[in-house]
């Protein structure tokens, strides 16, 4: 099949643009008053600072990103509309609450009642590494992704506030459908420190002065206010903008696969790893022919034109074609 004429192209509708505007246009900054349960697990004091005092400089997210944070509140729709129909019953849906002093505001996501006690959780959607390799709380707190590691203290904050002792993250993955329960017990000394964070915060904000950066240079560098806190990473005068929404969907998805491509790198030395281990042979696992090999070579040293062996393991993955 050909592709369309150019004559063709103006006279149908540009869907890919009219979908760019519309999620464009749902990008917007909206006042915060008060910290967020949904954030306080965040470890930088000056970012909650600004989040409140200077909620209108923050960065904006663009379309891609709006439509992932779309995607994500419809598996959350369908996910508890779910587990009612699997006969779990679900209540106060999006109930807000709020811890008085110091302050924090939250929605939760659902309680499941289930003879007679409550369990609040909040449904987390992610791909199907993520999904794989998280299996308990420590494992997001723990994450190198901040947006995972703020999870657990969303959860805690919503126990505290109900009085509660278990709750859990429903993760569901993306790209299988399948749900997974990491129950989460009340931590208190967690929750103080959380709680003494937001102390900190408001006590900086009724100063009007902003706490201590935080020491971590890789959180800096993708913070929403990093052009507010750190204003030599501002670009200078004569700076190009351009208007070209086909390149910055492609800069979007570079950064998303950013993330995926050290997936890929961390995965495929803990699989070479494992095979290594067994030893020199073919296996077979699964649909896949995993082959190692031992190569063993021989280079000349400069100057003394010494000949030095040495031996390094050569993997082969190969996927059975059905």
């Amino acid at each position: 099949m050909n592709n369309l004429a150019p004559t063709i192209k103006t006279l149908i509708p540009d869907i890919q643009s009219a979908w760019f505007e519309y999620k464009n246009k749902r990008v917007k900054a909206f006042p915060q008053h008060a910290l967020r349960a949904s954030s306080i697990g965040h470890p930088c004091d000056r970012y909650h600072y600004h989040s409140i005092k200077d909620w209108s400089k923050k960065s904006l997210h663009g379309a891609v990103m709006q439509s992932i944070f779309d995607e994500g509140n419809t598996h959350e729709v369908e996910t508890i509309k779910t587990l009612v129909e699997i006969g779990f019953t679900i209540v106060e849906q999006q109930r807000a609450f709020n811890i008085e002093t110091p302050l924090i505001t939250g929605h939760i996501d659902g309680i499941i009642r289930w003879e007679g006690t409550d369990y609040p959780f909040d449904v987390k959607t992610m791909g199907d590494y993520d999904f794989r390799k998280i299996n308990s709380a420590e494992d997001l707190l723990y994450s190198k992704k901040l947006h995972q590691r703020k999870y657990p203290g969303q959860l805690q904050i919503y126990l505290l506030q109900l009085g509660l002792e278990i709750g859990c993250f429903i993760l569901k993955n993306k790209l299988t459908g399948e749900i997974k329960p990491i129950w989460m017990e009340i931590d208190y000394d967690y929750c103080e420190k959380l709680l003494k964070r937001a102390e900190r915060v408001y006590e900086a904000l009724s100063k009007q002065t902003p706490p201590e950066r935080y020491p971590d240079f890789s959180i800096c560098s993708k913070c929403d206010f990093r052009e507010l806190c750190l204003p030599d990473l501002k670009t200078g005068d004569g700076v190009r903008v351009l208007d070209d929404m086909e390149m910055a969907s492609l800069l979007e998805r570079r950064d998303q696969l950013k993330e995926v491509a050290e997936e890929y790198s961390e995965l495929d030395d803990q699989i070479k790893e494992h095979f290594k281990v067994l030893g020199t042979g073919e296996n077979i696992c699964g649909d896949y022919v995993v082959k190692v090999s031992e190569v063993n070579t021989t280079k000349k040293v400069p100057l003394t034109w010494n000949e030095v062996k040495s031996s390094y393991f050569k993997t082969q993955i190969v996927k059975v074609k059905k």
